[in-house]
């Protein structure tokens, strides 16, 4: 079974096993198949004016989960709790993208919190993505 974003089609079998690798790894302790369902249905969710799944490509679906078990340490809840933030699209750019860029940009300048701090900014409309060379400075 797969399910469909702009670029493609991402199989749930691959989700599954994807998910499995990175919640052993990080000792996150979840149901797979209940995550991964309840992950696609939040990007899919037909009740927003449109769905997540028109701003994500395939890639940005493992890189959510990538970013927010690896690198900021999120748990199940977390998780969640935040997933709008790395789904949301402005002028083109998709939350997990803006917050790519910045880890890669400002890793070795600011802690992980600094540069969360940054992103929230950044989807809360207090900064825009051309203000970002401010704090690279």
């Amino acid at each position: 079974m797969n399910f469909e974003l702009i670029d493609g089609y991402i199989r749930y079998s691959n989700l599954y096993k994807y998910v499995e690798k990175e919640s052993k790894k990080n000792h996150i302790n979840l149901n797979t198949i209940s995550f991964v369902n309840k992950f696609v249905n939040f990007i899919l969710d037909k009740y927003y004016v449109y769905s997540y799944s028109q701003n994500l490509i395939c890639t940005d679906v493992f890189d959510i989960i990538y970013y927010l078990f690896n690198v900021l340490k999120f748990t199940e809840k977390d998780f969640f709790t935040n997933l709008s933030q790395f789904c949301i699209s402005k002028n083109g750019m998709s939350g997990i993208r803006v917050f790519k860029f910045l880890y890669y940009e400002f890793q070795n300048n600011y802690t992980i919190d600094e540069i969360y701090n940054i992103f929230v900014k950044w989807v809360n409309d207090e900064i825009h993505i051309f203000d970002l060379v401010v704090f690279h400075g």
